[in-house]
Protein backbone atom coordinates (compact mmCIF):
# COMPACT_ATOMS: atom_id res chain seq x y z
CA UNK A 1 0.00 0.00 0.00
CA UNK A 2 0.94 3.71 -0.57
CA UNK A 3 -0.44 6.37 0.99
CA UNK A 4 0.06 9.54 0.11
CA UNK A 5 0.16 12.28 2.76
CA UNK A 6 0.45 15.69 2.32
CA UNK A 7 -0.19 18.57 5.43
CA UNK A 8 -2.03 22.29 5.71
CA UNK A 9 0.31 25.61 6.10
CA UNK A 10 2.61 24.23 3.39
CA UNK A 11 5.26 26.78 3.34
CA UNK A 12 5.20 26.47 -0.05
CA UNK A 13 2.10 28.52 -0.54
CA UNK A 14 4.17 31.56 0.13
CA UNK A 15 4.95 30.77 -3.65
CA UNK A 16 1.94 31.97 -4.55
CA UNK A 17 2.35 35.15 -3.81
CA UNK A 18 4.76 37.08 -6.46
CA UNK A 19 6.72 38.98 -4.20
CA UNK A 20 7.89 36.28 -2.22
CA UNK A 21 8.08 33.81 -5.43
CA UNK A 22 10.42 36.61 -6.92
CA UNK A 23 12.64 37.74 -3.83
CA UNK A 24 12.86 33.55 -3.02
CA UNK A 25 13.78 33.04 -6.95
CA UNK A 26 16.26 35.95 -7.05
CA UNK A 27 18.09 34.19 -3.82
CA UNK A 28 18.16 30.45 -4.97
CA UNK A 29 18.56 31.31 -8.75
CA UNK A 30 15.41 29.22 -9.54
CA UNK A 31 13.20 29.81 -12.68
CA UNK A 32 9.95 32.02 -10.94
CA UNK A 33 8.15 30.84 -13.53
CA UNK A 34 8.36 26.76 -12.14
CA UNK A 35 8.13 28.05 -8.89
CA UNK A 36 4.63 29.16 -9.95
CA UNK A 37 3.35 26.74 -10.43
CA UNK A 38 4.59 24.68 -7.01
CA UNK A 39 2.72 26.32 -4.14
CA UNK A 40 0.14 23.58 -2.29
CA UNK A 41 -2.91 26.00 -1.39
CA UNK A 42 -5.17 23.31 -1.30
CA UNK A 43 -3.67 20.29 -0.16
CA UNK A 44 -6.77 18.20 -0.88
CA UNK A 45 -6.52 19.14 -4.28
CA UNK A 46 -2.70 18.08 -4.47
CA UNK A 47 -3.45 14.51 -2.91
CA UNK A 48 -5.96 13.34 -5.16
CA UNK A 49 -3.77 14.81 -8.32
CA UNK A 50 -0.80 12.50 -6.55
CA UNK A 51 -2.67 9.52 -6.38
CA UNK A 52 -4.53 10.09 -9.64
CA UNK A 53 -0.79 10.98 -10.87
CA UNK A 54 0.47 7.57 -9.27
CA UNK A 55 -2.73 5.22 -10.25
CA UNK A 56 -2.03 5.68 -13.93
CA UNK A 57 1.36 5.31 -13.67
CA UNK A 58 3.11 2.68 -15.14
CA UNK A 59 5.77 1.93 -12.33
CA UNK A 60 2.37 0.77 -9.74
CA UNK A 61 1.81 -2.29 -10.14
CA UNK A 62 -2.16 -3.59 -10.10
CA UNK A 63 -1.73 -4.91 -6.89
CA UNK A 64 -0.86 -2.17 -5.32
CA UNK A 65 -3.35 -0.09 -3.50
CA UNK A 66 -3.31 3.81 -3.33
CA UNK A 67 -4.72 6.47 -0.73
CA UNK A 68 -4.79 9.98 0.21
CA UNK A 69 -4.57 12.02 3.08
CA UNK A 70 -4.33 15.23 4.43
CA UNK A 71 -2.56 15.98 7.76
CA UNK A 72 -4.08 19.06 9.60
CA UNK A 73 -0.97 20.55 11.70
CA UNK A 74 -3.29 22.77 13.97
CA UNK A 75 -5.39 19.78 15.22
CA UNK A 76 -3.35 16.51 14.71
CA UNK A 77 -6.06 14.84 12.84
CA UNK A 78 -5.44 12.90 9.42
CA UNK A 79 -8.58 12.57 6.99
CA UNK A 80 -8.41 10.33 4.23
CA UNK A 81 -9.22 12.09 0.90
CA UNK A 82 -8.87 9.40 -1.58
CA UNK A 83 -9.90 5.81 0.13
CA UNK A 84 -7.58 3.10 -1.07
CA UNK A 85 -7.46 2.43 -4.72
CA UNK A 86 -5.49 -0.20 -7.54
CA UNK A 87 -4.88 1.01 -10.63
CA UNK A 88 -7.30 -0.82 -13.30
CA UNK A 89 -6.84 -0.76 -16.77
CA UNK A 90 -9.37 1.65 -17.77
CA UNK A 91 -8.06 4.39 -15.51
CA UNK A 92 -4.44 3.67 -17.12
CA UNK A 93 -3.94 5.75 -20.27
CA UNK A 94 -2.13 3.43 -22.87
CA UNK A 95 1.76 2.59 -21.92
CA UNK A 96 3.19 5.47 -24.69
CA UNK A 97 1.21 7.77 -22.61
CA UNK A 98 2.05 6.72 -19.14
CA UNK A 99 5.69 6.77 -20.18
CA UNK A 100 5.43 10.41 -21.05
CA UNK A 101 3.57 11.55 -17.82
CA UNK A 102 5.99 9.82 -15.73
CA UNK A 103 8.86 12.64 -17.28
CA UNK A 104 6.57 15.51 -17.50
CA UNK A 105 7.35 18.40 -15.28
CA UNK A 106 6.79 17.94 -11.20
CA UNK A 107 4.65 19.02 -9.92
CA UNK A 108 1.47 19.57 -12.38
CA UNK A 109 -0.07 22.65 -12.55
CA UNK A 110 -3.01 21.69 -10.43
CA UNK A 111 -1.52 22.64 -7.03
CA UNK A 112 -3.70 25.55 -6.04
CA UNK A 113 -7.39 24.44 -5.66
CA UNK A 114 -10.64 25.28 -4.60
CA UNK A 115 -10.99 25.58 -0.44
CA UNK A 116 -10.79 22.69 1.36
CA UNK A 117 -14.48 20.87 1.97
CA UNK A 118 -15.18 19.27 5.16
CA UNK A 119 -14.24 15.64 5.88
CA UNK A 120 -13.96 13.68 8.70
CA UNK A 121 -10.74 14.02 10.67
CA UNK A 122 -9.08 10.91 12.46
CA UNK A 123 -6.20 11.75 15.50
CA UNK A 124 -3.09 10.59 15.06
CA UNK A 125 -1.21 9.73 18.19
Amino acid sequence: MVAVIHHTGCATGFLAHAGFRSGFAARTGLDEAELAVKPVIDPEATVRADVQRLLASAKVQPQISVSGHVYDLDTGLVTTIVGPAQPQPAQRPPADERLKADFEPWPPATRAGPELSARRPTRVA
